[in-house]
């Protein structure tokens, strides 16, 4: 993400994997989520507020 003043701004959303999970799914659901993703996006909007559409 670029800021208004061109300072590329970075999170890392990945979060540790949590120790019960033990081997990740090869396919459905497992297979695609992101620990951490939930806290990213909070903390992102905490800091810059909706993400305006760029379609």
């Amino acid at each position: 993400m670029r800021t208004a003043t061109g300072e590329v701004a970075v999170v890392n959303g990945t979060g540790p994997t949590p120790r019960a999970m033990g081997r990740a799914a090869n396919d459905g659901g497992g297979s695609v989520t992101v620990p951490g993703i939930v806290d990213a996006w909070a903390r992102m909007s905490r800091r810059w507020g909706a993400c305006r559409s760029i379609a």
